[in-house]
């Protein structure tokens, strides 16, 4: 007999030897809780999430290294491997990272305002750079910056935590998956549509919510909710960015109408082109939102797909015998749920798919919400006008002249800075009612894009309802007279009340057959587990 087969002798029977001894546990070994740092999870521009070659012969051990002992998980990252990695990449910086960023860059903007009043740097526009550049680096690279003056967030992600090159090691991590979800702190889901469609990823947040407790505990952030405020965000600084220079070198400046009318054309060129596309992803996010009540509601764990099952089990490329992953969740599941009846039929099952459906879809509807999370809109979209806010202090500086430093004049001026921002708030919230309006024209009239530009140009009411009063009575009253700030205040709370209007997701009127057929690749749970 040949080495291969001798090697593929002795590999079939470590893995029967495996397969016998399966059982999901809730206890592990302590030198199998590995842990990850968050920095380097997100290393490399996230190349980690890059979706696994299902070859069985390119499996990188030093992998496995990178990840070191630990007692406890900051965070358990659950995902499907099927998804794009850049949006699972571009999700983790916005749950981490968007919110030191947008504290920094602020804190810079009034450094650089203050030090260009004081003319320590020139006063000109391109110290507005700075901010940016900020912004972005610690987007970018906070995790690994924090590293410099405190512990590093501590992760759990399959690929780097269990060792992949090892079956027996390998094994064993995923049958320690409750142990690893029990010393985790808090459970990050990054949903795509696909995720309540497979076997792994139900059975974690299922084994997570089990104690009521844990909502507080749980993250999700649906992954094209990144795509889209990044494409809001663009369209707002696009539209700050023409405001903030008509006001300083355009209406206070010396521009002349040829150098406007440029600006104005590349601005109306650019927002021509983004806003309907973030209108189209908008409406595809509401979509995904409003699908996964109707997943949940229909749910069964039969129906649930896993790797090993898809393909018989049998490896597609090695020919390798695969363990089956659904027998040792159902068995652990009728551990939990109670036994097998003697006339073959699986109670157990069906009272677990109940529980998913009554007990952890509330919990997930409540943990999502429909819509954008309202910090990260803040994080991400409202940062366009934090970089101005230096050039706004610059301003004030040179022309406050002998006024006192607090007094109706300098809020009218920083009134004037502030209402885009609010400006943005609440015309984004009027947008997530338009996706979703969206939603039903595209049902009916059978087209995305028709949608798009039905919808699309009613999102210019909820810029002038707010921008129009306040920059009409800027220009009626004279410097003294509170009418701006009062308004500027009044629009401040009706945007807060309209944010805090919670739209509960609802169910679907028929008990239509559960849309588990969404897009689903088979390149999903190699790794996974």
């Amino acid at each position: 007999m040949d080495e291969d087969a001798v090697t593929a002798q002795s590999t079939t029977r470590s893995t029967s030897s495996v397969v016998q001894q399966r059982s999901l546990r809730t206890v592990a070994r302590p030198e199998l809780l590995r842990g990850v740092p968050l920095h380097v999870a997100l290393s490399y521009w996230g190349k980690h999430w890059r979706a696994p070659d299902q070859g069985m012969f390119n499996v990188n051990p030093k992998n496995y290294q990178l990840s070191r002992p630990t007692k406890a998980y900051d965070a358990f990252l659950s995902h499907d491997w099927a998804s794009s990695r850049w949006l699972k990449f571009l999700s983790l910086l916005m749950v981490f990272n968007s919110g030191p960023a947008f504290a920094i860059s602020f804190l810079v903007s009034v450094l650089v305002g203050t030090l260009r009043a004081h003319r320590v740097i020139p006063d000109q526009a391109w110290t507005l750079s700075i901010v940016y550049a900020v912004y972005f680096f610690i987007f970018s690279f906070w995790q690994r910056i924090r590293t410099m003056f405190c512990r590093p967030l501590v992760v759990f992600l399959d690929k780097l935590c269990v060792a992949q090159h090892d079956e027996d090691l390998k094994q064993e991590g995923i049958q320690s998956l409750g142990a690893f979800l029990l010393s985790s702190r808090e459970l990050v889901v990054l949903l795509s549509p696909q995720y309540l469609s497979r076997l792994w990823c139900v059975f974690e947040i299922s084994t997570f919510l089990r104690d009521r407790a844990s909502l507080n505990r749980l993250r999700i952030i649906p992954q094209k909710t990144t795509l889209l405020l990044l494409m809001v965000a663009g369209c707002w600084h696009l539209l700050a960015s023409y405001y903030f220079l008509l006001i300083r070198y355009g209406v206070l400046g010396s521009w002349g109408g040829g150098a406007t009318m440029t600006l104005t054309t590349a601005m109306l060129g650019f927002c021509s082109l983004l806003v309907p596309l973030s209108f189209y992803v908008g409406i595809g996010l509401m979509f995904e939102l409003q699908e996964v009540p109707r997943q949940l509601q229909n749910f069964r764990v039969q129906d649930s797909k896993c790797y090993c099952c898809s393909h018989s089990h049998v490896h597609p490329r090695s020919g390798e015998p695969l363990p089956c992953d659904r027998q040792l969740v159902y068995e652990t599941i009728q551990d939990w749920w109670g036994t097998k009846k003697e006339d073959g039929s699986d109670p157990h099952l069906e009272r677990f798919s109940a529980s998913v459906r009554q007990s952890v879809a509330p919990k997930i509807a409540n943990g999502m919400g429909i819509g954008l999370p309202f910090h990260y809109v803040v994080y991400t979209a409202v940062f366009s006008i934090v970089p101005w806010l230096a050039d706004f202090i610059a301003l004030w500086a040179e022309t406050i002249d002998h006024r006192p430093v607090i007094s109706i004049w300098s809020l009218r001026h920083f009134v004037t800075w502030g209402i885009v921002g609010l400006a943005l708030l609440f015309s984004l919230k009027i947008s997530i009612w338009l996706w979703t309006l969206g939603t039903l024209i595209e049902k009916r009239m059978f087209s995305r894009w028709l949608a798009v530009f039905m919808v699309a140009p009613l999102s210019c009411l909820g810029v002038c309802s707010l921008w129009l009063p306040l920059g009409i009575s800027l220009a009626a009253t004279n410097e003294d007279n509170p009418l701006p700030v009062i308004i500027f205040f009044a629009g401040a709370a009706l945007t807060t009340f309209v944010w805090h209007i919670e739209r509960k997701p609802q169910p679907s009127p028929r008990q239509s057959q559960c849309s588990t057929s969404t897009r689903s690749t088979d390149d999903d749970d190699t790794f996974s587990i």
